[in-house]
């Protein structure tokens, strides 16, 4: 037999015939009690009373020399306190708890905790500039606790959460409708989310109901989400899609890799095994590993009684505190990698930042304390600053199967958008165009105009959605003038108008200019413009026109003839195709919007003398 005697106390979906493959190879002894043997036991299981009472048969009754488990954050905290108490080291793979060490020094823990990976969130919300997000957590123990500390990492870059929305795991569906409503008229659609499994998927399918998976959303999940992501039901994997995630980096190895085979033979479910069936298997190998150190270890003889809320220790165990030094020792290659306990638990060497696609998560960026954010893990150790750049990740396919990265503001329509309203001009199609699909009987709007309004609308720091309402009959005509569809603002039929910047006087009139020639004072010569005599300029509506010349060659002098400012004195005129040729009836039409100095970059005698560098 073997060399001690141990109890487990699990409840997360690990296959035990691994584990006792695990124990015995190294003859050692270990009870493995699953969550449905526990429950034979005792019903209450599930919660923290249960807990109590099938720790305390634990102790006193199987006399065990460690506890591996359980899972939930509150049951742990006091199996916890009461290793402390009997010098019993209490060792867990899934709970997450930051805190516990701190409070006894008896528990061990074989993952990463939730607080490793703030930072990485914080990270890639930086990444993106991403300067208000919305914190949305369960409001339980386990939920509640990281809350601190990704604050505090959003505080380090500048981030507010302006706005904390905490839903109990036991919420109703139409609950959980009314808060995810709430977030919708928000001014930000970035969400970091922190929940449990059982709770995230009830959440994510509500969020997708409501259209909060489309486009211009962004949700970034903590691990507590992430590490199951590949046992999820498709259906829930559906209302994921484009989410980001983190999860603990576990290297590739042929160790995990043959054992992954065996584990889809074994398991029929065609999958390899998640972070936290691998962190289970790696913590009995490290415990028995531990227990044949020790050597042989004498029962305990512990008295435990209990009023309900407290319990009261008679003796310690006089084995637990060598086991605890021996497991605090142990080093060996797992498969989830190095298997190493500093301060209590594993230390995470990076993570994996998950992009949600098709049946799960996709690698689009890694995430390390001393490198930031990188495209791959080729060299851990080499030496280079610390990365917050977007450039480093890989394409991200957000939600809507979108490749354009979201704004973090968005302006409150909870779901309407602005109504655009566009003019059907006659003519000129170049600058607004309306037009309608023959087959799909829909409008679509383009043009100069059109896109000048599109950029403008895409460079705003916030999104802003937005459709466009061209002012027409059925017949396809315009549905009245410019006033009339400015009135569409205050019957408030529409929200904005798209302001065609072309009058019909620009439309039917071209500027000309003809041999213009000024003369100068007596004092100077030649006259201004004097070997332009010969040039015909035609500038055309909406046409822009620049002049280059020297210093003195007249370029000023020019525009004061095209604003009516001066007349040709020597030859030529100026004047407007269907319209106007009098400087007088001119004066009361034009108007000039002053330009900015341009130099080359260049030397000064460069820019003196350009017209010698540029070629004939």
């Amino acid at each position: 037999m073997g060399k001690g005697v141990y109890g487990t106390f699990c409840s997360s979906p690990v296959n035990y015939d691994n584990c006792f493959y695990a124990i015995w190879k190294i003859k050692a002894n270990i009870l493995l009690w699953s969550k449905e043997h526990l429950r034979l036991k005792n019903p209450l299981i599930s919660n923290v009373y249960g807990t109590k009472a099938i720790a305390t048969d634990l102790l006193e009754s199987s006399k065990v020399q460690a506890i591996i488990g359980p899972q939930k954050s509150e049951h742990t905290e006091f199996i916890a306190d009461l290793g402390y108490k009997v010098h019993i080291p209490i060792i867990s793979f899934s709970a997450t708890i930051p805190s516990i060490y701190s409070r006894s020094p008896y528990f061990v823990r074989t993952a990463p905790d939730e607080q490793s990976q703030v930072k990485a969130i914080a990270s890639s919300t930086q990444a993106f500039e991403w300067r208000k997000v919305i914190l949305i957590h369960e409001n339980s123990d386990y939920g509640n606790r990281l809350v601190p500390d990704l604050i505090n990492a959003f505080q380090d870059i500048n981030t507010r959460i302006i706005y904390r929305s905490f839903i109990s795991p036991f919420a109703t569906e139409d609950q959980i409708i009314e808060e995810l409503q709430k977030l919708m008229i928000m001014q930000t659609s970035v969400f970091i989310v922190h929940m449990s499994a059982p709770f995230g998927v009830k959440f994510f399918l509500k969020a997708k109901d409501l259209g909060m998976m489309n486009e211009g959303y962004v949700w970034i999940l903590t691990s507590g989400l992430m590490n199951v992501l590949d046992v999820l039901e498709p259906t829930v994997l559906d209302s994921m899609q484009g989410a980001l995630g983190v999860v603990p980096y576990i290297a590739r190895s042929e160790k995990l890799d043959n054992f992954n085979t065996r584990w889809k033979r074994e398991s029929f479910i065609g999958k390899e095994m998640i972070n936290f069936g691998l962190w289970a298997y790696d913590t009995i190998w490290a415990l028995a590993m531990a227990a044949e150190r020790v050597g042989d270890m004498k029962p305990n003889s512990l008295r435990l009684e209990s009023d309900g809320n407290f319990i009261d220790v008679l003796g310690v165990s006089q084995t637990g505190p060598k086991l605890l030094e021996e497991i605090l020792k142990i080093k060996f290659e797992g498969l989830s990698g190095e298997f190493h306990v500093v301060n209590g638990q594993l230390q995470p060497s990076a993570f994996r930042i998950l992009n949600v696609v098709g049946k799960g998560g996709r690698d689009v960026g890694f995430w390390t304390s001393k490198h930031g954010i990188l495209r791959d893990l080729m060299n851990l150790n080499s030496e280079g600053p610390y990365s917050t750049s977007a450039e480093h990740f890989r394409v991200i396919i957000w939600p809507g199967e979108s490749t354009t990265v979201p704004k973090d503001w968005a302006i409150p329509m909870n779901g309407k958008k602005l109504r655009i309203g566009v003019p059907v001009p006659e003519g000129f199609s170049e600058l607004v165009n309306v037009e309608k699909d023959p087959y799909t009987n829909s409008t679509r709007v383009s043009g100069y105009c059109i896109d000048v309004f599109k950029y403008a609308i895409e460079s705003l720091p916030y999104t802003l959605l937005c459709e466009f309402a061209p002012f027409q009959r059925e017949d396809g005509k315009s549905a009245g003038s410019y006033n009339d569809l400015i009135y569409q603002v205050h019957l408030k039929e529409l929200n904005v108008i798209q302001h065609l910047a072309l009058t019909k006087f620009e439309k039917d009139n071209n500027i000309v200019q003809e041999a213009i020639a000024l003369e100068s004072r007596e004092t100077l010569a030649p006259d201004v413009l004097a070997n332009e005599s010969e040039v015909v300029q035609k500038v055309m509506p909406c046409m822009k026109s620049g002049i280059i010349g020297r210093t003195g060659s007249g370029k000023t002098t020019l525009i004061q003839t095209v604003f009516c400012l001066v007349e040709p004195t020597a030859a030529g005129q100026i004047w407007l195709i269907k319209g106007l040729s009098n400087y007088s009836s001119m004066k009361v039409v034009m108007y000039c919007k002053p330009h900015f100095a341009q130099l080359f970059k260049e030397s000064a005698n460069f820019n003196w003398n350009f017209q010698s560098h540029v070629p004939s």
